[in-house]
């Protein structure tokens, strides 16, 4: 589901994970988590301490987001 935030910024999210249409401080884009009280990294549910990789493009970062989002944790 894609939709913007109270920043009026393009955002894709899936059940507690979503990809922000903005870089972080490396210029990549990344998978996060909505936890209770903070966000986080995605992360792999057989690994749990591996983050899932940044991606050059928004559109790369959603379709991994879709393709495994059963395997994130």
């Amino acid at each position: 589901m894609k939709y913007k935030n109270v920043f009026r910024e393009l955002e894709f999210e899936l059940g507690n994970f979503f990809v922000p249409h903005r870089t972080g401080g490396t210029g990549k884009y990344a998978i996060l988590k909505h936890e209770p009280w903070y966000v986080t990294d995605a992360r792999f549910a057989d690994a749990f301490w591996d983050t899932t990789p940044t991606f050059d493009s928004w559109i790369q970062a959603v379709r991994f987001l879709k393709e495994n989002y059963k395997d994130l944790l």
